[in-house]
């Protein structure tokens, strides 16, 4: 795929000084101080590759013969200038792009009852750009995680459905400009959701 992009949304642009007087936006407070804003900047380019597996695992005996599995696999090449000269940015420095992302899903039924299980990767990614001062850039480091689903047929077209999200509780870090200058550690928990599916 390749996808080309243009004005492209920067944050923290500086646009202009606030201006002396009370007329200056701001009632009369402020005077001297640089204005930062979003702002759209230049051009971008992203380009790159998925892989993509499916197998049903039929041919093996008994009870695995209901196994499937689902895989994909892709990697993004982002870059780009932001309307500045000598603020080209190459891979991994552009926000919104994720360099490397997979999925794997490993299912199995019998009879009534079905298991799924699903695993996410993605690499470290820059989430938020900062043009005047690069070591204020926004990363958040690589994560993986890992959701398990069990479902049970019931009469009259009824399935009983029990998940768990996040099955090891991954947190979410981010870190500006360098790994070690830690900004957040979020613990976003585990998610168990229970639920009753009807067909009619």
């Amino acid at each position: 795929f390749h996808k080309s992009i243009s004005d492209f949304i920067v944050g923290a642009q500086e646009t202009g000084v606030v201006d002396a007087g009370a007329e200056n936006g701001f009632e009369g407070l402020y005077e001297g101080y640089k204005i930062l804003q979003s702002v759209n900047a230049g051009t971008a380019v992203a380009q790159g590759f998925e892989f993509s597996y499916q197998q049903q695992f039929r041919f093996l005996p008994g009870l695995l013969k209901t196994l499937r599995l689902s895989a994909n696999f892709s990697v993004t090449n982002a870059h780009g200038d932001f309307g500045t000269v000598g603020a080209y940015r190459g891979n991994g420095e552009i926000a919104g792009f994720i360099p490397r992302t997979g999925n794997l899903a490993l299912s199995w039924d019998y009879k009534k009852f079905g298991v799924s299980m699903s695993y996410n990767y993605t690499s470290l990614n820059i989430r938020s750009y900062n043009g005047t001062a690069p070591s204020r850039n926004q990363y958040l480091a690589p994560r993986d995680l890992i959701n398990l689903n069990l479902r049970y047929q019931l009469p009259r077209n009824l399935t009983l459905n029990f998940g768990v999200a996040n099955l090891f509780n991954e947190p979410q870090r981010y870190f500006r400009g360098v790994p070690d200058q830690l900004e957040t550690f979020l613990i976003n928990g585990t998610t168990i959701t229970a639920g009753l599916e009807g067909r009619f």
